[in-house]
């Protein structure tokens, strides 16, 4: 059935474009079709089939730019602006074991931004002519948990701590202790 429907993004069917024919299905045994189809001659056949394939391909590149408009109005995600931190989600690879895949990829920055949908990222120290184009949707905005040393990116290094707290700790004396209690700190339980 899938091979003799017609598809929308080709306009043809399956059969056709790999045959060079339609298929026979039962229903053609019992209900007789009105033209029966005959025998091309191979010059015929190849200039049919070329020309099929032609118009394939033609409705293949419209389909395919309505497919995209239609994702690129329907998708959301965070707008980047040049210069933010980025982790980048990569596809993995057909040999590659599920259990150790990674998905989200090193420490990007974005250096420009293409259009609504597309943004020019590169690993962090690479050279600014460096890099790739990737869709929205593959990145995601990177927190550093630790402070990185770059002065590229100085906005991202943590700010010095203002306030410094001493934390004393008394050393536990064996004639303080008596069955789990302290008396040094007063915490522990009566027994």
């Amino acid at each position: 059935a899938y091979r003799t429907a017609v598809h929308a993004s080709t306009g043809q069917t399956p059969a056709f474009l790999t045959y060079g024919r339609e298929l026979r299905l039962a229903a053609d045994i019992i209900n007789k079709p009105p033209h029966a189809p005959h025998a091309l001659g191979h010059p015929c056949f190849v200039t049919q089939t070329k020309e099929a394939h032609e118009v394939a391909r033609r409705c293949l590149c419209l389909a395919h730019e309505h497919q995209k408009d239609y994702y690129d109005k329907t998708a959301h995600g965070l707008p980047y602006q040049a210069g933010d931190l980025v982790m980048y989600k990569t596809m993995p690879s057909l040999s590659a074991n599920s259990k150790f895949y990674r998905p989200w990829d090193g420490l990007f920055v974005t250096s420009t931004i293409l259009n609504d949908a597309t943004c020019r990222i590169r690993r962090v120290g690479e050279n600014r002519d460096e890099g790739f184009i990737a869709h929205f949707n593959r990145p995601k905005p990177c927190v550093a948990r630790q402070p990185l040393c770059n002065k590229e990116l100085e906005h991202a290094i943590t700010p010095p701590v203002d306030n410094e707290i001493e934390i004393t700790t008394h050393a536990k004396d064996s004639a303080t202790h008596k069955r789990g209690q302290c008396k040094t700190q007063g915490i522990g339980s009566r027994h």
